[in-house]
Formats: C-alpha cells, sequence, structure tokens
C-alpha cells in the first residue's frame, strides 16, 4: 500500500520536515520530506496496516527536532484502495481551535454512538475533520463550488458521520477536473437545515482522475465564531476548603464526589480544583504548597478518607478519630 503525504508548513532554509510513524511493539520509522512549492512537503511511504498514527517533526540542518506535534495524526484505510494521496494540516491542537478536545470534555461529551460509513470504489475523495461538536442536534456537514458538493446550495450539503469522538468523515465522488473549494457547516438535525458556516477563507483541494487513488483530505479544526465556542458554568474550589458531616473538617477525596452530585443538581458543567498531588517533601508548612508535588502519580494523604479505607484500624487510633472529629464539629465558619 502507498501512501503519499502532503503537509503545508513554512521552515527556514536549511531546516526541513520530517515525518515520524508510530508502530505498536516496534520502534518509531523515521521518513524524510521534501519541500515542493508554495510551502507544501511531500514524502512517499510503502505502509501494510489498515490503520496509522503519526506526527509531523520540524528539524534543522542538523536534525535536531526544533518543533514536534503534541498529539499525533491517526487515520483508518478503507480496504478497496491500494494508494492514498493525504493533505495533511500541521495538528495545533491549541485553544481555540481545538479546544473542544481537551480530556475535560472529552469526558462530558463523549457519549454518542459511532457511526459507519460507506467507501466505494468510485469515491475518489475522504473528507475528514476533527470537530467535536457540543450540541447534540449539530452535525458537521459540507458543501463546495463543484457540481457533487452542491454548488453552494445549502439544501444539497453533504452529511459527514461521526466515526470516533469528535472525528467526521464522508466519501464523496468527485468526478468535475477543476479546482474544488469547500467548506465545512454546522447543520441542525432537529431543525433539518444548515444553521451556520464555518469562518474563514475557503479551503481548497485538487481533483483526482486516478481510479485506483483515494485522495484523503485530513482536516484539523473547525472554524467556529466567537458566539459558536462552548460556554458553560463552573465551581473552582480547592479539595481542602471542602467540609460534609462525614469529613474529617480538612476536606477529603469523598467530599468531592458530593461536590459532583451538588454541581449535576445546580447544572454546573465543570468542577475546577488545586493539584491533589502529594507535596511532602520537608515536613513542615512549606508543604502546602500545592504546586510543588513530588510526583504526578502520587494522591496527597491528607486527603484521605480514613472512614473509607478498606482494611480496620487500630481502636486507640479509631477512638482519639472519633473524639477529635466531634471537636472539630463544633468549629463555626464565618
Amino acid at each position: 500500500m502507498k501512501l503519499y503525504f502532503n503537509v503545508g508548513y513554512s521552515a527556514q532554509i536549511g531546516e526541513g520536515l520530517q515525518l515520524v510513524i508510530k508502530e505498536e511493539g516496534a520502534a518509531s520509522k523515521v521518513h524524510k520530506m521534501f519541500y515542493t512549492e508554495n510551502g507544501l512537503w511531500k514524502c512517499e511511504v510503502d505502509y501494510f496496516s489498515k490503520s496509522i498514527s503519526y506526527k509531523y517533526q520540524h528539524i534543522n540542518e542538523r536534525g535536531n527536532v526544533l518543533r514536534e506535534e503534541f498529539v499525533s495524526h491517526h487515520l483508518n484505510f478503507p480496504h478497496n484502495y491500494k494508494e492514498f494521496l493525504i493533505f495533511d494540516e500541521w495538528n495545533n491542537k491549541n485553544f481555540p481551535e481545538n479546544y473542544l478536545n481537551n480530556k475535560i470534555l472529552y469526558n462530558k461529551l463523549n457519549q454518542f454512538i459511532p457511526e459507519k460509513i460507506t467507501v466505494l470504489k468510485k469515491h475518489t475523495h475522504l473528507f475528514r475533520i476533527e470537530a467535536p461538536i457540543y450540541n447534540p442536534d449539530w452535525q458537521v456537514v459540507l458543501f463546495g463550488n463543484t457540481e457533487s458538493l452542491g454548488s453552494w446550495d445549502y439544501e444539497r450539503v453533504i452529511h459527514l458521520s461521526q466515526t470516533d469522538f469528535g472525528v467526521w468523515e464522508a466519501t464523496v465522488e468527485i468526478p468535475e477536473n477543476e479546482f474544488i473549494q469547500y467548506k465545512y457547516c454546522i447543520y441542525d438535525k432537529s431543525l433539518q437545515k444548515v444553521v451556520d458556516v464555518e469562518t474563514g477563507e475557503n479551503r481548497f483541494t485538487v481533483p483526482n482522475l486516478q481510479p485506483d487513488v483515494l485522495q484523503v483530505l485530513a482536516n484539523h479544526y473547525f472554524k467556529f465564531k466567537a458566539y459558536q465556542m462552548y460556554h458553560d458554568a463552573g465551581v473552582a474550589v480547592p479539595v481542602f476548603s471542602l467540609r460534609s458531616e462525614d469529613g474529617f473538617g480538612v476536606g477529603e477525596f469523598a467530599d468531592m464526589k458530593k461536590l459532583a452530585e451538588w454541581a449535576q443538581k445546580t447544572d454546573l458543567g465543570i468542577i475546577q480544583i488545586l493539584p491533589i498531588n502529594d507535596t511532602t517533601a520537608n515536613y513542615s508548612w512549606t508543604d502546602s504548597y500545592p504546586y510543588a508535588a513530588v510526583s504526578v502519580y502520587a494522591l496527597h494523604p491528607q486527603y484521605i478518607s480514613l472512614e473509607n479505607l478498606d482494611y480496620a484500624l487500630p481502636d486507640d487510633l479509631v477512638e482519639e478519630y472519633q473524639s477529635e472529629k466531634k471537636r472539630i464539629e463544633c468549629f463555626r465558619i464565618d
């Protein structure tokens, strides 16, 4: 299987790009890319799997990496093609373009059922865009300047399927031998019409007249307008400020569940807390600084709920704990 990678990127004289393909259980393979014109870099790769994970790196004349993508690209290839012409974009994953891809909103928005797309041998182009949509009634569609893309007609848009969280895909046969311009739109399923078109200049690509090659347009963000950005109300509170009747008065991990239940009842969508990693280093008051963690994995022991441990504590320790807990419960907080 032949993969032809194309990506636009501006580099200085003497610098270059390289493609790094990750393979599970094996060392990553590096492929040099060649500059053509108008900021376009290309390389050709022989590949023998139906899915691929890769990233681009910007290097200097000595081969040292100056910049690389933080998040890898992922593509799946239909079985009925042997060659794929991939038009890519540098994957920034930064705010605001890709803000819906962060883990917070992934956990909040990923309640969906993946859809399948049908890729026929006569299809010439696969449109793919990473665009998490927070409105359950919204769907990504596209139209363009050619007859096969609807001639910019809102009534003839191409509907994309959400094949993975925030990943929309559609294959289209575009027989026209002309320069192709297109845009993605938001389609409201409840209203059954296009409610908005992405901002900015038209996207573009070239015709594909090769019958055995599928052109893949791997776009990496939807050009939202400012008012379309995701907005939500939330609460910001450090764990040590949480206090419940079941806790010891200094905030515990178990109290966070109660906070989440309260946030759900009050329609708050986001909870923000200070870091809860272990900061025990000097055994003094300086260990209270939450941003000086001794580990990115260890949780701070001060937030442990002693009453929820999986094992029994010594009787004298439990007695002391209960006595101190009653004393603390008498304190007033103004």
